[in-house]
């Protein structure tokens, strides 16, 4: 009882800066880990209106692709960055049509991590990819390894052998136009603590090591709340920004 008395006045302060406003959803954002129509269909919480849409179904969640956005974003903001992923069941629920509060960016975005850049060639970005979705397709794999990226985009074919599963990778580059991803050259690449340290699969970047890898020390749900504030209100992307442009699954 002593112990509840004297955290009061904190809880009570949590709670008033979990209801802080931050931004506004111009519409709702579905929570989609695995694009399809047949892998993590009824993950949303809003129902129909995302479980069954064929936008989703076509290129994911639109909730993973705009948190990858604003890891870019920051990434950019705070030193440099081409690319950003974001593996899917980091991200944890739908945005809602409305008002966006900490609570919410919080709820989103649960987790310790913090943002690391990367300098990895095309070659590298492609086998990461690879290496996710290889860990969705195992036995006792997790769909929450499938892979968001904002400024890199791709088809994904499921029924090709491994390591040969994504084709057409652009980047879009500093004019806004989409380019062939270059296997020799050299990107900055944002991401998390968890997934750069090989976890959900992600061995690929574990590799990556030494000058090549650098903590940025960005929080990553303060990352994604920092721009939201700064754009005031988000909504679904293009669809050209969308990292799935095209999704085959298997039969």
């Amino acid at each position: 009882a002593r112990a509840t008395a004297a955290l009061a006045p904190f809880a009570a302060q949590r709670t008033a800066f979990a209801s802080t406003l931050v931004g506004t959803a111009t519409e709702n954002l579905c929570l989609r880990r695995v694009p399809g129509g047949k892998r993590d269909i009824t993950r949303s919480a809003l129902g129909d209106v995302c479980n069954r849409n064929p936008f989703t179904d076509a290129h994911g969640g639109d909730s993973q692709q705009l948190v990858a956005q604003g890891f870019l974003e920051q990434g950019r903001t705070f030193g440099r960055a081409d690319i950003a992923i974001q593996n899917a069941g980091g991200v944890r629920i739908d945005i809602a049509q409305g008002n966006i509060n900490v609570g919410t960016v919080y709820t989103l975005l649960p987790f310790r991590n913090t943002l690391v850049r990367l300098t990895m060639t095309g070659a590298e970005i492609k086998q990461t990819l690879e290496d996710a979705i290889t860990f969705v397709l195992a036995a006792g794999g997790n769909t929450g390894a499938y892979p968001y990226a904002a400024g890199l985009r791709w088809t994904v074919d499921l029924n090709r052998p491994a390591s040969q599963r994504f084709s057409n990778l652009e980047l879009k580059d500093a004019s806004g136009a989409w380019v062939p991803l270059n296997p020799a050259a050299a990107y900055q690449v944002i991401t998390n603590d968890f997934i750069a340290d090989g976890q959900d699969g992600y061995t690929t970047f574990r590799s990556i090591t030494g000058s090549r890898r650098e903590n940025t020390f960005l929080a990553y749900a303060d990352s994604f709340l920092r721009y939201v504030q700064a754009r005031g209100s988000v909504g679904r992307l293009p669809q050209a920004d969308y990292s799935t442009q095209v999704f085959v699954d298997t039969p």
